[in-house]
């Protein structure tokens, strides 16, 4: 099991049995998703056409990662179609019908998703190169083909982390509950932690609170690094940090994951114990006002 869908089988754990810690033996995974809860229930076309490929009908009976990788390829194929001019866009149509004549030839399934892989990421290219450095939005038009699609990009940068949550980010302000929690739960990085701790107070969902609370505890306490070294950024989002713990006490059973993580932040950064301190004593005491 790679580290990319380690760490998603431990959070699905944890979430069902309320065993956060058990992400302490994952800390130098990232985040993508093999649950169902984040996975294509279908490819991006209908199984029950009257006139299915032979391929088409594997994929159709396939794992979801075909399915998943046939709705990021559709996703990331329209939305350079209807960004290229027209000569560019006839050549791409013309390359995708070649494309698609290559994969009906292949016999496994290996083969299918290497097809896959490969022309995903030629697509992804062409849309960076007529972008020209602007942002790129989520694509996709459900949430499935939205996942889909982040989960390419999470596969694509692997851990370049920095482009990775670059181009992943947008997928925080979708309207979809489950999109913002795939990507909460896949941002790492100190330059976006105290964004998140932000993110935690105004987020109105409880399972998106949840991913954006492991993914903060993740980077803060069990990514290798000492707690000190990140004491500053806890300081800073102190406030809010504060309110999300609060509120986690109401949450209803079965969502106490988010306040267990909180209070291990505020267990490594403001205990008692001399390699613990953390925090200024100020902070220190605001702490242990709320926690106590």
């Amino acid at each position: 099991m790679s580290g990319v869908n380690q760490l998603v089988g431990i959070f699905m754990f944890a979430r069902a049995f309320g065993l956060v810690a058990a992400l302490v033996f994952a800390a130098d995974a990232h985040a993508s998703a093999d649950h169902a809860y984040w996975n294509a229930d279908s490819p991006s076309f209908s199984c029950k056409a009257a006139h299915l490929s032979v391929v088409e009908a594997r994929i159709c009976d396939a794992s979801t990662d075909l399915w998943n990788a046939d709705r990021a390829l559709a996703a990331l194929y329209k939305a350079a179609l209807d960004n290229l001019d027209s000569e560019h866009g006839k050549a791409l149509a013309l390359q995708q019908r070649d494309w698609l004549k290559g994969r009906d030839r292949c016999i496994e399934q290996d083969c299918i998703a290497n097809a896959y892989l490969a022309q995903s990421r030629h697509i992804w290219e062409l849309i960076l190169a007529n972008n020209d450095g602007k942002p790129v939005p989520v694509l996709g038009k459900t949430p499935q083909d939205r996942i889909a699609y982040l989960r390419f990009l999470m596969d694509y940068y692997d851990r370049d982390t920095d482009s990775r949550n670059k181009y992943s980010f947008p997928g925080l302000r979708d309207s979809d509950p489950d999109v913002r929690a795939f990507v909460a739960y896949g941002l790492r990085g100190p330059s976006y932690t105290g964004l998140l701790i932000d993110l935690l107070v105004a987020e109105p969902d409880l399972d998106v609170r949840m991913s954006i609370a492991l993914s903060i505890g993740c980077e803060l306490t069990c990514n290798g690094t000492e707690p000190c070294a990140e004491a500053n950024t806890v300081e800073q989002h102190l406030d809010n940090l504060l309110i999300a713990y609060k509120r986690s006490a109401t949450e209803p059973a079965g969502y106490g994951e988010e306040q267990g993580e909180l209070q291990r932040i505020f267990d490594d950064y403001a205990g008692e114990k001399d390699w613990n301190k953390c925090l200024s004593p100020e902070a220190r005491k605001r702490v242990r006002e709320h926690t106590s």
